[in-house]
């Protein structure tokens, strides 16, 4: 990973001289435990080229439900129509204009132009109607998913490391990160400050379908709004920040229970605690991970959707999930993974009035939601991967009352 050198650098740390608390304890808008109805799947085990994913790294909704789904494992984008019906590949591999070598993020603006943040190129790329437009440097030496974004004003945002260009490189320091904002002709602008993570506890990350696990880790968690404001939350308390445009903060707190780390949970990742740490002393670098606590945070990650509304990955009690005889002999010397946490996510609008809790299928990564619509990447019993669309319903039925209430923000 290479870090970014920028002459400008403008802080956002919040000097808020007003902190407006909400208690989001209000009875869920959706009804206590809304469900996710499948309504349309996207890829085969076996088929056409067209229809199979290798790595599901990317994905934009486009005009009229028209979804974009990048594969990094190819790489390439391909555009399908609202039934999931192949359109065409857009793009191709390769360095030159209108080709990529990655795709790790990919964001619709208008309905008609896809914007695709290319690592490996280091630029930005847009299509228009499915045509090459232009490209812009990205600024960006990071290889990992949430890299990208766009806002409602049409600003593009790179998420990258950046380093101080007044004091000397450490390749050992610790890097700030922040995003990038350029606007619609790629033109730097300013950068966003992202909070330092500031991780106590974990030290390693295990990732898959469902999204990355620090098990247990206390720290700050960040996700962009697609109106240009950073929300955080420091994970050992259930409260979520979101500045407002005149300086105040909105502090949404939600009353939940801390979740117990069980025995055989807790044995579990003391197996991996140890894993790791075998691992860093045989490359001649040991290192200390863990310890893992006998609660867990509250927090473990946040996601802004289409509409502003907050999503907030919650821990809660693990279940457990037997390996077969065949999956335990395939792990070799890695240790189990039987014990999982479900995927529940608390959902908030942008005032901070509590929606309901919304729980993903196993193996299943949120990737956007606009609407009662939700979209995700999920993997299947042989690890091929599905684009896969959801519809939100309430224990009574329809949630058009519930997006009818408002929730544009203070």
């Amino acid at each position: 990973m290479v870090p970014v050198i920028l002459s400008i650098l403008v802080s956002t740390g919040i000097q808020a001289p007003d902190t407006l608390i909400v208690a989001a304890n209000n009875p869920p808008v959706w009804g206590d435990r809304p469900e996710l109805i499948e309504e349309l799947r996207i890829g085969m085990l076996e088929g056409p080229e067209e229809y199979t994913f290798g790595r599901v790294s990317g994905l934009a909704i486009g005009h009229q439900g028209t979804v974009y789904v990048g594969d990094d494992q190819i790489p390439t984008i391909r555009q399908f129509g609202p039934e999931g019906r192949w359109i065409r590949d857009i793009g191709r591999q390769g360095e030159g204009p209108g080709e990529y070598n990655s795709g790790l993020g990919m964001r619709s603006l208008d309905g008609q132009t896809l914007a695709i943040l290319d690592p490996r190129n280091s630029r930005v790329t847009r299509y228009r109607n499915g045509t090459y437009d232009f490209s812009f440097p990205s600024l960006s030496g990071l290889f990992s998913a949430d890299l990208f974004a766009i806002d409602t004003a049409g600003c593009s945002y790179v998420k990258t490391f950046v380093i101080d260009p007044q004091k000397p490189f450490d390749p050992g320091e610790e890097w700030d990160m922040a995003w990038i904002r350029f606007d619609g002709d790629g033109e730097v602008l300013d950068t966003l400050n992202i909070p330092p993570e500031d991780q106590v506890g974990g030290g390693f990350v295990i990732s898959g379908k469902g999204g990355y696990f620090r098990p247990f880790s206390v720290m700050t968690v960040t996700a962009l709004s697609p109106r240009g404001y950073l929300v955080t939350a420091r994970n050992d308390e259930y409260a979520v920040h979101r500045p407002l445009p005149d300086g105040r903060v909105v502090r949404i707190e939600h009353h939940a229970q801390s979740i117990p780390v069980g025995p055989e949970e807790g044995r579990q990742w003391e197996e991996w605690v140890q894993h790791f740490e075998r691992r860093s002393a045989d490359a001649g670098q040991p290192r200390e991970f863990g310890p893992i606590p006998d609660t867990k945070p509250f927090i473990r990650h946040l996601f802004v959707d289409d509409d502003a509304r907050i999503w907030v990955a919650v821990y809660a009690e693990a279940r457990f999930t037997p390996y077969s005889e065949t999956e335990k002999a395939e792990r070799g010397d890695r240790p189990s993974l039987e014990w999982n946490q479900p995927l529940d996510w608390d959902v908030f609008d942008p005032k901070g009035r509590f929606l309901g809790r919304i729980t993903l299928p196993d193996k299943t990564s949120l990737m956007a939601a606009r609407g009662t619509t939700v979209w995700g990447s999920q993997a299947g019993a042989f690890d091929e991967e599905y684009v896969v669309r959801f519809r939100i319903q309430s224990p009574g039925g329809e949630l058009q009352h519930a997006f009818a209430a408002g929730g544009q923000g203070f």
